[in-house]
């Protein structure tokens, strides 16, 4: 048996419980690492990655401000508004 929606009183066709499934979409992480004194850090990512998102990892006690994150081929570059102690981040993105 499907589950069966209803909108405004119109009832929609019912939905296969298998006709949606996890897994439609990848995700890939990666960790980058603006050393210290630095503004930009790299990491390897698939080509073609769309970014959902970013967050400072656990061992980032200072986080920085980020100007940008960009991909470029497989080059995944952050770069931060200042220099200072080393900050590493997290960039979520769906996978190509």
């Amino acid at each position: 048996m499907g589950i069966k929606y209803t909108t405004l009183g119109i009832d929609t066709p019912d939905i296969a419980p298998d006709a949606i499934s996890e897994g439609k979409i990848d995700l890939e992480v990666a960790e980058v690492t603006v050393p210290t004194f630095g503004t930009t850090g790299t990491a390897t990512v698939t080509a073609g990655n769309t970014i959902l998102g970013y967050y400072p990892s656990e061992e980032t006690s200072d986080p920085k401000t980020i100007e940008s994150i960009v991909i470029d081929g497989t080059t995944l570059t952050i770069t931060v508004k200042e220099s200072g102690p080393e900050a590493k981040f997290k960039v979520v993105m769906i996978k190509a």
